[in-house]
């Protein structure tokens, strides 16, 4: 008896559900498959085309998955994504929400001169339109792998070719591109909407921000590109679970991507700020021992290391999927 297929059938069925019922799910799924066959073949022990009939007889993984948690034929998301999708918008925006509201807290008390009132409203705006943002654009995303039949779970149109279960190193564990969403969403707020959180200040008692926040402003155009790109990137991760050919060509193809547009973002807009810059040789005195030219130069450093950054993950994510095909 092919116990692996059942194994592997189990398995994509019991991991489109909730947590808390996927154990008794597996047992039931379990029982009622070996019944079957005790039925099918009697003292015969089943042979591998019997198993194929009676996981044919049980349907889809997806279409059963359905059965133990119908999400609704009909609705906008259906079965294969609705449970990441839902699990995502519940994480993602209640962290971004709390992230906002302890960000709200941190301004209030470095900007204790300012209504606290009209403050806090403004941060209850800026949530509801995060939110709402964040919201809109997640569910466009997963509407779309819908309605275009994209599938993060192939074998569920054939039985037969049911992918084996995962390794562990090989799992992606949910909170990885969940943290990757959260954390460009406050990248691209801060940058945006509060970059005075990025500063210090000076002796004269004034905050600085360590960015130039009107070249940056006026470039948000490729601000939000790139955080859309990361966004669809740690998605993808999401649903598919595994590091898999899928992943490694979408996050290749997200940091191409991303690479001109960060290098023109820093020629453009994203430069540090100089008053930032003059208050940290100021502070430092003549004595520092950090060449003034270095931080003259402080924007192409900061260009050169993003840079480096992205190409060697575009090289290891290569050498990754080179490795994976030498090994089938």
């Amino acid at each position: 008896m092919n116990n692996e297929l059942i194994e592997r059938y189990i398995y994509a069925v019991s991991k489109k559900l909730p947590r808390k019922i996927r154990t008794d799910v597996e047992r039931e799924l379990q029982t009622l498959i070996a019944d079957m066959l005790d039925e099918r073949c009697g003292e015969i022990s089943p042979t591998e085309r019997d198993v194929n009939v009676v996981l044919a007889e049980l349907g889809k993984p997806s279409e059963l998955a359905q059965q133990y948690h119908p999400a609704g034929s009909r609705s906008l998301i259906g079965p294969d994504y609705y449970n990441s999708y839902v699990s995502l918008l519940k994480i993602v925006l209640g962290s971004v929400t709390f992230a906002l509201l302890m960000a709200c807290v941190v301004l209030l008390l470095l900007e204790p001169s300012k209504s606290p009132i009209a403050k806090t409203g403004e941060w209850i705006f800026i949530i509801i339109q995060t939110c709402t943002y964040l919201f809109a654009v997640i569910t466009l995303l997963f509407a779309f792998f819908e309605r275009r039949g994209i599938k993060f779970d192939i074998a569920d149109e054939d039985i037969s070719s049911l992918p084996p279960v995962p390794a562990k190193e090989e799992k992606i564990s949910r909170w990885e591109p969940i943290l990757g969403i959260v954390g460009a969403t406050l990248i691209t707020i801060i940058l945006l909407a509060t970059p005075q959180l990025l500063g210090w200040v000076n002796q004269d008692g004034v905050r600085i921000s360590i960015f130039d926040t009107v070249s940056i402003r006026s470039m948000w155009y490729v601000v939000l590109a790139l955080a859309a790109i990361s966004i669809v990137n740690e998605t993808v991760r999401l649903l598919e679970g595994q590091r898999t050919k899928r992943v490694l060509t979408v996050t290749i193809i997200a940091d191409v991507l991303s690479l001109p547009l960060v290098i023109w973002l820093f020629n453009s807009g994203f430069k540090l700020n100089p008053a930032f810059l003059e208050g940290i040789y100021d502070a430092m005195g003549t004595d520092t021992s950090i060449p003034a030219t270095m931080l003259a130069n402080a924007n192409n450093i900061l260009l050169g290391i993003v840079v480096i950054c992205l190409i060697a993950g575009i090289g290891m994510n290569i050498f990754h999927m080179v490795k994976a095909r030498q090994a089938e």
